[in-house]
């Protein structure tokens, strides 16, 4: 199964996964949506955020540092 996550950077803690079928890019495109928007909206709360990108055999790779990135979303 593939993921978006969203990670609290401190304390290190996950907040949210948008989960999306590898196979239907749409869907890929939803989960990402749903991933920066919550990041997004945790940073505007307070709690600074990254997204990282999950695959079946994968280690996250990062996608999103709301500190570095916000202005983008």
């Amino acid at each position: 199964m593939s993921c978006y996550a969203v990670w609290a950077k401190k304390p290190n803690k996950q907040l949210h996964v948008h989960y999306y079928d590898f196979t239907d890019t749409e869907d890929r495109k939803r989960a990402l949506k749903l991933a920066l928007r919550s990041a997004t909206d945790m940073h505007n709360a307070g709690t600074p955020c990254v997204v990282e990108q999950f695959h079946t055999v994968e280690v996250g790779t990062l996608v999103f540092d709301t500190e570095k990135d916000h202005a983008q979303v």
